[in-house]
């Protein structure tokens, strides 16, 4: 059901937090009917099927899931997954569980040259500054001075990845933004200086 409701949407952005049951089940607390074998081939199912991007994202604790041996084996399933392209996340803000560690960013880095796509550290742009909300005229303004990748997006507006995420795809569908490739790297740039407000009603 999940794979179908998903079919027509041009990015999917599933998570993957571990390489076997006991991690997943500590790690991601899930409910009892949900199987974490079933969770992955349900991902590789889909990704035979769908036609948009995937982007995998994968979250890594210190002293938990961000250990090499783990990694690795966490890298071969996400290969095996197949996404478009792989993002690595860590705890950036306070956990649930005061056990819980964040990765180095010289880890991280490292840990990312493991995976297949080379996957993209996206654990600062996930940093969020309180009480900033930032809407589509936010976004227009930060591209139109320059291209940004996503990252750049999310760390310039100080909101999470996936917010930024739902913001630039609504632009790129109205046109107000455009897509561009350079090595290797997606940008998003204004299609026309930013002259007045999206959300300015009409006199």
């Amino acid at each position: 059901d999940v794979r179908r409701d998903l079919a027509a949407a041009d990015i999917v952005v599933p998570s993957l937090d571990a390489p076997d049951t006991v991690l997943f089940e500590c790690v991601n607390r899930p409910h009892a009917d949900l199987s974490f074998t079933e969770i992955v081939d349900g991902m590789v199912a889909f990704r035979e099927s769908f036609e948009g991007q995937i982007w995998l994202e994968a979250m890594l604790l210190g002293g938990l899931t961000g250990v090499v041996d783990v990694v690795r084996r966490l890298a071969e399933i996400a290969a095996h997954i197949a996404p478009d392209r792989i993002q690595l996340n860590t705890a950036v803000r306070p956990p649930a569980e005061p056990s819980t560690r964040a990765v180095a960013p010289d880890e991280m880095r490292s840990f990312a040259a493991l995976f297949t796509p080379v996957a993209e550290v996206i654990a600062r742009s996930t940093l969020v500054v309180d009480d900033l909300d930032a809407g589509p005229d936010d976004v227009l303004a930060l591209v139109s001075r320059r291209p940004c990748t996503m990252a750049d997006i999310a760390s310039g507006l100080g909101i999470h990845h996936g917010e930024a995420l739902k913001l630039v795809v609504a632009l790129t569908e109205t046109g107000a933004i455009e897509t561009s490739i350079h090595d290797g790297r997606q940008f998003y740039a204004a299609t026309a200086p930013v002259t007045h407000s999206l959300t300015e009603e009409a006199p």
